[in-house]
Formats: structure tokens, C-alpha cells, sequence
């Protein structure tokens, strides 16, 4: 993809690898609670990262 912007700054909100922590909402309730109401969170796969 081109573009005319040479860089970006990224802020994620969450990263993959943090995943475990989810493990028992996950498992019992089947969510995962965020202190942010009704908002859909992006999470971010650190592996897919730039550098």
C-alpha cells in the first residue's frame, strides 16, 4: 500500500499475548470484561508488530 505519510505512531489497547490472563472470564462466563462499557476493544498481535 502506498501512501504519502512516512510513519505512524500506534497506541493498541491490548496485546494478544496478555491473552492468559482472560483464561478464567473466558471459560466461565465467556467474556471478557473491560472497564469500558459497551466499546469494542482492538487487540493487538505483538508478533505482527513493526518493530
Amino acid at each position: 500500500m502506498d501512501s504519502a505519510t512516512e510513519w505512524a505512531i500506534l497506541c493498541p489497547g491490548g496485546f494478544a499475548s496478555n491473552a492468559y490472563a482472560w483464561a478464567p472470564s473466558t471459560n466461565t462466563a465467556r467474556t471478557v470484561a473491560a472497564p469500558f462499557g459497551e466499546i469494542g476493544l482492538l487487540v493487538v498481535d505483538p508478533t505482527t508488530s513493526p518493530p
